[in-house]
């Protein structure tokens, strides 16, 4: 057996005794590890789970933290990890029901804007992706005042020129005084965008929003959207929610045409226990105001959603 020398052996004492002193004077500054988060998707340093893509291109969305990431990306929140540049144009899915029960406080909407002239014609700002919610829920978000400017688009999305579609959305709440701007749990704005030469609609398909609030004193406001600029809105409900603001406000959509341009919002097979749209009503077709509760609670409007939803892998079902 080799035997070590004693100085030898001193040496190598002193460079190991080195080398631990300067690991603990500068740390090494590691990447966050994705077992490092929580099961809500946040790290102890308060940074957000990202979400990986799957083979589509979509990222799975499946705690709090990964929608926040994900917002965080279509805003261009560089602090977060994995961003380097806002995506506005980023797929996304649900891969689970989100409880913000807890988290509302940190919530920025996705694709938020400043409401203004710019946002009430053709624009290439705001959320332009495409996001399913493969027929989850996102719950219980209060969505805190001081995240957001005084004049905005708020709701879970800010201005939507792409699609959101299959998603539930159960006891939002968001309420703001006079300043302008518009406000929906789902959407502040639904409008148009035109890039590439082509012409883009933001759409919301097959949603719902129950139990919640979206209140303001003077301002432009719905439950599901808060104004649709020659957008869509198609196979959706809001019910046993209420609404406040200005005269132009509705249980599904508040302002369903611009009254400074000829841009006018379409409502399609839709429904709501109180006015659908506000009085700038725009092009709705079929669908029914003033619902009653037995037909949401009986399944009857499942049913009626249901028989006109083209996609097979999503169903209706009775929540209440």
């Amino acid at each position: 057996m080799m035997k070590i020398k004693t100085k030898t052996k001193g040496r190598i004492l002193s460079i190991l005794t080195a080398l631990a002193m300067v690991m603990t004077l500068f740390p090494a500054q590691l990447p966050v590890l994705a077992d490092e988060y929580d099961e809500y998707g946040f790290a102890s340093d308060g940074t957000y789970e990202p979400a990986e893509q799957n083979g589509d291109g979509y990222y799975e969305i499946g705690n709090v933290g990964q929608l926040l990431w994900f917002g965080a990306l279509v805003n261009g929140d560089t602090s977060q990890t994995n961003i380097t540049e806002a995506d506005s144009d980023a797929n996304a899915v649900l891969t689970a029901d989100l409880d913000f029960s807890n988290y509302g406080d940190k919530y920025v909407p996705i694709g938020w804007t400043s409401f203004s002239s710019s946002t009430t014609s053709y624009t290439d700002v705001g959320y332009g992706g495409i996001f399913d919610g493969q027929g989850y829920e996102i719950k219980n978000l209060t969505i805190n005042t001081s995240n957001v400017s005084s004049m905005g688009t708020v709701g879970i999305f800010g201005t939507v020129t792409g699609t959101v579609k299959n998603l539930g959305v159960d006891n939002f709440y968001f309420s703001r005084g006079s300043t302008d701007g518009r406000f929906g749990a789902i959407a502040g704005l639904l409008v148009q965008s035109t890039y590439n030469e082509e012409t883009h609609t933001g759409t919301i398909q097959n949603c719902y929003v129950v139990n919640s609030d979206v209140l303001s004193s003077g301002t432009i406001t719905g439950v599901m959207v808060g104004a649709n600029y020659a957008g869509e809105i198609v196979n959706s409900y809001a019910y046993n929610s209420t609404n406040t603001g200005a005269s132009r406000i509705g249980y599904l959509v508040g302002d369903n045409r611009n009254d400074g341009s000829n841009l006018t919002g379409t409502v399609t097979n839709c429904y709501a226990d109180g006015t659908l749209v506000g009085t700038y009503s725009g092009t709705v077709t079929d669908g029914e105001e003033s619902v009653s509760d037995d037909s949401f609670t009986s399944g009857e409007m499942a049913r009626t959603l249901q028989s006109t939803n083209t996609d097979d892998e999503i169903y209706w079902g009775t929540i209440f």
